[in-house]
């Protein structure tokens, strides 16, 4: 394929390629969304007791609670599950095989983290009493903050997993139409040549090798003539 033949080809992919990433970077960015609203709904509901401290100043007591902790662990279960799955999509989009789709792969699991936790934050949002030793629901949180980094980890490392498992250089990316279409138009080019190479080279053996009429004449004038 010419150099200008598969830059038209690329260019032509190219929209589709584009199309596909763009889907799957929108399809990690909806799924927070519904992620934090399912990180909401599941996670327990706790309380906690504004406390006076003695120098007028509140304490809240506990300050992490096991329903907060089982809050975290339901996020990172979310979060964990999300990155795998957009992992292993991202491997199926065979067009876009590549560098590009792990860093694209991080950069959306990790806004896709950060709008979970927002969404989840901002319905589950409480104050906290205005009054001291009164009971009251803490908001909705996440204590652990490096879990952020979770969607993004797994989804990266399902997609190098099943790299490193292909055993084909180019990962399996389709064949360009235009690349199976020009190699027999080569082929075909290549044969007319030989077969007028070899039939010239029949012609001037032809044209080379004596027949045996003339060999017979030219042995017969080389004979002696009887009466001389």
């Amino acid at each position: 394929m010419s150099p200008v033949t598969s830059m038209v080809a690329a260019a032509r992919r190219q929209p589709r390629e584009v199309r596909q990433l763009t889907a799957l970077l929108l399809g990690q960015l909806a799924t927070a969304v519904l992620l934090g609203v399912a990180w909401w709904a599941w996670a327990p509901s706790s309380v906690s007791y504004l406390i006076d401290s003695g120098n007028g100043a509140g304490v809240v007591i506990p300050g992490e609670s096991e329903s907060q902790v089982a809050g975290d662990g339901r996020f990172v279960l979310l979060t964990l599950v999300a990155g795998l799955v957009f992992g292993v999509l991202a491997w199926l989009l065979r067009r876009c095989r590549g560098p590009v789709v792990p860093l694209l792969l991080a950069g959306g699991g990790l806004v896709g983290s950060l709008l979970t936790l927002a969404v989840g934050e901002l319905l589950g949002g409480h104050a906290r009493p205005a009054k001291l030793d009164a009971a009251f629901h803490p908001g909705l949180a996440l204590h652990a903050k490096p879990a952020i980094f979770l969607q993004a980890l797994l989804a990266v490392l399902a997609y190098t997993v099943l790299a490193g498992l292909a055993s084909d250089a180019t990962l399996g990316r389709p064949v360009p139409a235009e690349a199976n279409l020009t190699e027999p138009l080569a082929e075909a080019a290549v044969e007319p040549v030989a077969t007028s190479t070899g039939g010239t080279n029949s012609a001037t053996t032809a044209e080379t090798t004596p027949s045996p009429t003339a060999i017979g004449e030219s042995a017969v004038g080389r004979q002696p003539q009887a009466g001389s």
